[in-house]
């Protein structure tokens, strides 16, 4: 329904002289079809007054040294066209004053006449009680006008009682054409500096700062399956009138995939009766006009809250994902969609990092894509945080599985460096000491250090197991049904190594001692030696896995 084009002035308004306009596909209007009105900085002069912008180091006297003409009663005169001064000698760079113009023959192209504002004037009102304008497409264009003869007017929606504006003579403004100013006056202009008071939200905020705060919404608003416009032209059809062009630089647009469009005004840039006249025509248009002195998340709160769908909000408990191994996650803010489409509701959550060093895992981030939570990381004062850690190399969790509960004592004993062996003789009578020989065939024999340990699939007699015990031979039954997990802990047991049974958590340290992710999972923890050994009996997911062992150093094995 519309189009973008790159380019275009500050904030421009087109109005199509051919007024009828469908709804459907608007095409990028024609040179010679569309009156374009421009912001430009510009002055005026008028016959016998003209408007000086105070500049930087100036005083009354030196300006009065300056005029034209005779010199007596230059102060008296100077405060006669400046009755709103109460004291004609405080005067600061960027103010406007009226100053007597010299009279001269040569005549210049009159531009525009000053107008002392009042108590209760708005730029609307003025327009129509003193220039007679009433149709609401040439007040835009008178509108606009104004703020070329003032670029001291940041807002056109903002004026205040005793402020000097120039009006467009009626019947340049009747004509719609641009307000123009002699050369040497435009040098007055370029010379002066801004008012700190009258500073517009974007000279308040560094051009550095508003473009990583766009760069951050952009990057919320395209993870939510939407776009962000933030150059060119965007254009709006109004019907039977013509369309609108708003300069994206200026005021950028998202539009989100519910349908929903939000117009960003950070500098207070369109003026009030655009707004209403967009509100008319399309009921699905927002405007947001964030501060510049709030941050970066209040902003997205305005924009989301806008939408029909989405909704963004702070996360009141962490979250819970995954299955065997779960990850409890607490994002700053978190969006999501009202009405849930699909076989899983979005949603997108939010950190706002001190640091690039609390940035998350990059596994984590993608074992929460896969369990449909969209990360996003926010550096305050920097923008989206680019990834530093790269990824590792990855290799499968070693498995200690086999047929028989003796295939599985074998596996552990021999991952944990001892060498069983099997189908071992093991004498129970000797010839020598006893008169006769007896031997079982024990299904696992091990040695350690004085100790026999043997594993052995059947139970044997009392009387065996007393005499093998008087040998330092000890023994342990694993039954052909034995449990897995039973046969893992009669294994550590037997060879004494101490383990634990747990849901162990590990936690990622955040700001104000405030975790922001922690994985837990349940596993047999066995104390060896050289470390601790995590058994578990489930699939564990590849980037938990990546993740426990470079971030916490685990060893984990599977059984």
């Amino acid at each position: 329904m519309h189009r973008r084009h790159v380019g275009g002035c500050l904030f421009t308004i087109a109005m199509l002289i051919v007024p009828s306009l469908a709804l459907s596909a608007v095409k990028e209007p024609a040179k010679e079809d569309t009156a374009h009105i421009s912001l430009q900085k510009t002055a005026a002069t008028k016959n016998k007054t003209k408007v000086y912008r105070v500049k930087k180091g100036d005083s009354i006297t030196k300006i009065m040294q300056g005029m034209p003409g005779p010199t007596e009663h230059r102060y008296t005169r100077v405060k006669e066209l400046n009755p709103r001064l109460k004291d004609i000698n405080m005067i600061y760079p960027g103010q406007l004053i009226i100053l007597p113009a010299e009279d001269s023959s040569e005549k210049t192209k009159e531009a525009g006449s000053p107008y002392l504002t009042r108590k209760g004037d708005s730029i609307t009102r003025i327009i129509i009680r003193t220039l007679s304008v009433k149709n609401s497409v040439d007040v835009l264009k008178i509108t606009k006008q104004i703020t070329t003869l003032n670029p001291q007017i940041k807002n056109p929606d903002r004026i205040y009682p005793g402020q000097i504006i120039m009006l467009p003579e009626k019947e340049i403004a009747e004509r719609g054409e641009d307000a123009v100013i002699p050369a040497q006056e435009e040098a007055v202009v370029a010379e002066t500096e801004p008012l700190a008071e009258n500073k517009t939200a974007e000279e308040e905020q560094p051009a550095a700062i508003q473009e990583k705060r766009l760069a951050v919404i952009g990057h919320v608003i395209k993870q939510m399956n939407g776009s962000f416009i933030s150059t060119g032209s965007y254009y709006l059809p109004l019907p039977e009138t013509g369309n609108v062009a708003i300069d994206c630089t200026a005021i950028p647009v998202a539009e989100l995939n519910d349908g929903s469009t939000i117009l960003i005004d950070f500098a207070r840039r369109l003026p009030e009766s655009m707004w209403k006249i967009i509100q008319m025509n399309w009921k699905n248009y927002s405007l947001v006009r964030p501060s510049p002195r709030e941050d970066t998340a209040a902003t997205l709160q305005k924009i989301i809250n806008c939408s029909r769908e989405y909704t963004i909000a702070k996360l009141g408990k962490p979250l819970l994902i995954g299955n065997n191994s779960r990850i409890q996650i607490s994002p700053d803010w978190m969006i999501t969609r009202k009405t849930p489409t699909g076989d899983s509701p979005y949603r997108q959550g939010l950190f706002f990092l001190s640091d690039l060093s609390q940035q998350l895992p990059r596994p984590l981030i993608r074992y929460a894509g896969k369990n449909g939570l969209i990360i996003t990381e926010i550096v305050e004062g920097t923008g989206i945080a680019n990834r530093q850690d790269g990824d590792s190399a990855f290799s499968e969790i070693p498995g200690i599985s086999g047929a028989s509960p003796l295939d599985i004592t074998y596996n552990l004993l021999s991952f944990l460096g001892y060498q069983p062996t099997r189908d071992a003789d093991v004498n129970i009578f000797d010839t020598a000491k006893d008169g006769f020989n007896l031997t079982i065939k024990a299904g696992l024999l091990l040695k350690s250090g004085d100790r026999r340990i043997v594993f052995h699939s059947k139970k044997l007699p009392q009387q065996f197991l007393d005499i093998l015990k008087e040998g330092k031979t000890e023994v342990t039954v694993l039954a052909d049904n034995e449990a897995r997990r039973s046969v893992i802990e009669k294994t550590l047991r037997a060879m004494n190594i101490p383990f634990s049974s747990d849901n162990f958590s590990f936690s990622i340290p955040g700001k104000a001692d405030k975790a922001p992710a922690t994985v837990s999972f349940p596993a047999l923890k066995a104390e060896r030696e050289q470390g601790s050994l995590y058994l578990i009996n489930f699939a564990l997911d590849r980037d938990i896995q990546e993740l426990l062992r470079t971030r916490w150093g685990m060893e984990i094995v599977t059984y």
